[in-house]
């Protein structure tokens, strides 16, 4: 279900930050997110959580759904190779965007405040959405449990 976990662990502000540090790019296959979904938005490990990695932004980079998803502790993913993208090019624009200070002061994080403001409350909003859709399936299961 898209980024809950970073955005639960980061904060909205700083994983809006991440994203615009790469330009709504996909750092492994460089295709342009800028109309995808939210849901479909990650922010991947550079070095993966079980591998010891941390959440800090110089861990943090940009990915579409399949190349995090396709990654799988590699450095290359499927995808990135598929549109021609060498392991070079990849580790070049992770160490681009990781240069890039997000945190209060820099160009980026005005930027991510101002985008935080626009999407993070219709997360809220779909996630209320789902918790509401949730009980009321609940409470119909329980009548008609009752009834039967």
């Amino acid at each position: 279900m898209g980024d809950w976990s970073a955005l639960n662990r980061l904060g909205p502000v700083a994983v809006a930050a991440i994203h615009l540090r790469a330009d709504l790019r996909c750092t492994y296959c460089a295709a342009d997110l800028k109309r995808t979904p939210l849901r479909f938005r990650q922010t991947d490990h550079v070095i993966s959580r079980r591998d010891g990695g941390s959440d800090d932004p110089s861990n943090l980079v940009f990915a579409c759904h399949r190349c995090d998803i396709g990654r799988a502790g590699q450095l290359l993913p499927l995808r990135a190779a598929l549109r021609g993208r060498t392991e070079a090019q990849v580790r070049a624009e992770i160490r681009r965007q990781t240069s890039i200070p997000i945190g209060p002061g820099s160009e980026i994080h005005a930027a991510a405040i101002e985008r935080a403001w626009q999407w993070w409350p219709d997360q809220l909003l779909r996630r209320e959405r789902a918790r509401v859709a949730w009980r009321t399936r609940q409470c119909f299961e329980y009548f008609e449990a009752v009834a039967a």
